[in-house]
């Protein structure tokens, strides 16, 4: 049911039984915003405190359910303001395990955060570590804490999700709300075209005229077998047959990754993000290997690091890494960061 809501959500309706499950969504859709306008209502009177932390704060969010590549950004940003220099303080709610424990692998010299309380948590480790500049992970719908820039992520391949709201649609804001963003990421940006990157840049034109647009892509970057760690070349899958398994925001990019390195996905197992993997279900999966259907099973770090014992044992699969990469717009996020740094 979940999939098929997402389907539905991302794509929209295409058959008899879509469009009965959308009418439902349509009207869960009108409780979801009614609670934003109360929300948006406890801002705008002030009823709600906007908190201010002693350093500067960058925001990294979207405006949509998941997929964007949040997380593979946050790494990004925060080794660029590494190099730059700067000690930073990654602030995360922390949904799982593997999020946190991508970020203490990625960034070992960042500071982690993680609670629902986000200015409280910066707190505690600001009495103790000396943080020169926090990043505030999803944190666009986060209004109870004051940053300096936000940036929001918008996924080339399903930018606004039928421009609905959830769960009628994949939007956690109305569009309107864009008009918050100052730095836009297009991401997964290498997979569309430039028609398509116009008709997104004319949307984020009509609500933040004044805002930047840079775009990004996700690049595979490593391979390795869960079992003993050992580094592959990327290119060990190119014409192997595959199956993926993945619980991410948006399976698809894994399973274009995995082609793009010569791999051939013979099936995929896409589950909800964060997904919390059974036995049962990941022996299904090594059955259909065993059957001679692939010659490996392939994971994302993501998915490893949530339950690396369990799919270890049960698995043995490859695991892929990526990365996000700038192909577009470079000078205006470094010229970004240097006039943030530079107050």
């Amino acid at each position: 049911m979940r999939d098929w809501v997402r389907r539905i959500a991302e794509k929209g309706p295409k058959s008899l039984g879509d469009k009965f499950v959308a009418l439902i969504l349509a009207f869960l859709s009108l409780g979801y915003r009614f609670g934003f306008w109360v929300r948006q209502i406890y801002f705008e009177k002030d009823w709600i405190k906007r908190k201010r932390l002693p350093i500067t704060v960058i925001s990294v969010g979207n405006l949509t359910w998941g997929g964007t590549g949040k997380t593979p950004f946050v790494k990004f940003l925060a080794s660029r303001l590494d190099l730059m220099g700067k000690k930073v303080l990654i602030l995360t709610r922390g949904y799982s395990h593997d999020e946190v424990r991508e970020y203490e692998i990625a960034c070992p010299q960042a500071v982690i955060g993680v609670g629902k309380n986000r200015y409280d948590v910066a707190l505690k480790k600001l009495s103790r570590e000396l943080p020169d500049i926090a990043v505030l992970d999803d944190g666009f719908q986060h209004g109870e804490l004051y940053r300096d820039l936000d940036i929001v992520l918008i996924n080339g391949i399903c930018p606004f999700g039928q421009g609905h709201l959830i769960p009628w649609g994949s939007l956690r804001e109305p569009l309107s709300q864009l008009s918050r963003g100052q730095l836009f990421v297009i991401t997964h940006a290498d997979k569309i075209s430039e028609n398509q990157k116009s008709e997104i840049q004319n949307v984020l034109r009509r609500y933040a005229p004044n805002a930047d647009v840079i775009e990004a892509a996700h690049v595979p970057v490593r391979l390795f077998r869960a079992k003993d760690g050992r580094e592959l070349e990327t290119g060990f899958i190119r014409g192997k047959g595959l199956i993926s398994v993945s619980g991410i925001g948006f399976p698809d990019s894994f399973n274009e990754s995995l082609q793009s390195l010569g791999g051939e996905v013979r099936r995929s197992f896409e589950f909800g993000d964060h997904y919390s993997y059974s036995s049962k279900e990941l022996e299904e999966v090594r059955k259909l290997k065993d059957s001679s259907l692939a010659q490996e099973i392939v994971v994302t770090e993501k998915d490893y690091l949530r339950a690396p014992e369990l799919l270890t044992e049960i698995l043995d699969p490859l695991v892929l890494s990526v990365q996000i990469k700038i192909i577009s717009g470079e000078k205006i996020l470094n010229d970004r960061l240097h006039r943030l740094l530079a107050r």
